[in-house]
């Protein structure tokens, strides 16, 4: 294993622990993320944040982390050694090659790519085993078929699971039920889980446009009522509503709903009302009103914290599961990516 990184982003997320948050993130979380991040030097990225499940008791948190800058990255992957205890071999050289070409402004994949989004399961943070789970965000302005031939190039690359027959058809047809307003903005694999499917991250459709997108997919589980019935109560408590899915030659049957806010008090009710549905732990409403309240950013600090979302998963077998997503952004990004103002203190 290499030495610890001079200029590292463990050193960065240990500074910006506060005691609220160390309520959210157990220990053992809060050490696995140090040996991760160590490695890390800060300029890999401008934005990162966890991933807490709160509809059990149990406390754990997966940790996501953005590159959004190719040269930057490109860099870093090229003369950092200390990567290798970050994205552990093959993973590691095949994300080398991908950056390369993210970086190449004459590469027909690059010109695709917008930024990378890597996952760190909880179970998976393991020093000489670590493989993050894996998304791209595709440019807004890239046509379908670019977009499908470069997540097929992608994907083909990084991962020894190969994808059932009739995956990437599927995306096609994903892509163009969209409209003029829906996008897919992150594709991704479940590379640590191993799985062989896609993730896709859709947004900006219509508002009740959900329910019909995923008839149009022939999404066998749209009519149940459980998933009606929470749909609209995202509907009503939610500014924005976005839904990811999994789909192979078909669409899966697990989904996501993720509910956005304009305003942090709009947050705290919604989690009250999973709370009061059994979709939220109470001890873990507590905490995270606590820190939600906490968020007040301050004009002279690079990085700001903020909440991002709340996700709301729904399986016909399993029912309903509930995550949050929080995080930091420097500053010089923050209003780009945060959606959500912090409580007004008068």
């Amino acid at each position: 294993m290499s030495s610890p990184h001079s200029d590292s982003l463990a050193d960065v997320i240990r500074g910006q622990h506060n005691a609220s948050l160390e309520r959210l993130i157990p220990p053992a979380v809060s050490q696995q993320l140090a040996i991760l991040t160590r490695h890390l030097p800060t300029k890999i990225t401008s934005l990162w944040g966890y991933e807490l499940p709160v509809d059990k008791p149990e406390v754990s948190s997966d940790f996501l982390l953005c590159l959004h800058e190719a040269n930057v990255c490109n860099e870093v992957m090229q003369t950092d050694a200390g990567l290798r205890d970050v994205i552990t071999e093959p993973l590691h050289d095949r994300l080398r090659e991908l950056i390369t070409r993210w970086a190449d402004p004459a590469d027909r994949v690059g010109q695709v790519i917008s930024n990378f989004w890597l996952e760190y399961d909880y179970d998976g943070v393991l020093p000489g085993q670590v493989s993050p789970n894996l998304f791209f965000g595709p440019k807004g302005n890239c046509r379908l078929l670019e977009v499908v031939s470069a997540s097929r190039q992608i994907f083909e690359q990084l991962s020894p699971q190969e994808m059932p027959k009739g995956t990437y058809p599927f995306l096609v047809r994903c892509m163009s039920l969209l409209g003029p307003a829906g996008g897919i903005t992150q594709i991704g694999q479940m590379l640590a889980r191993r799985e062989n499917r896609l993730r896709l991250f859709i947004q900006h459709l219509p508002v009740q446009g959900i329910l019909p997108y995923l008839r149009r997919l022939d999404y066998p589980h749209a009519d149940n009522p459980l998933l009606i019935a929470q749909l609209d109560r995202c509907y009503q408590l939610a500014d924005r509503v976005d839904v990811d899915i999994d789909i192979t030659d078909r669409i899966g049957s697990q989904l996501g709903l993720e509910c956005y806010f304009n305003t942090t008090e709009k947050a705290i009710w919604f989690l009250d009302d999973l709370t009061g549905r059994g979709l939220c732990v109470p001890q873990k409403y507590q905490l995270l009103r606590e820190h939600l309240l906490n968020i007040q950013p301050t004009t002279d600090d690079p990085l700001v914290p903020f909440f991002s979302h709340v996700k709301v998963g729904f399986h016909p077998d399993k029912g309903f599961s509930s995550k949050v997503y929080i995080g930091y952004a420097r500053r010089s990004i923050a209003s780009a990516v945060i959606h959500t103002q912090p409580v007004k203190i008068p």
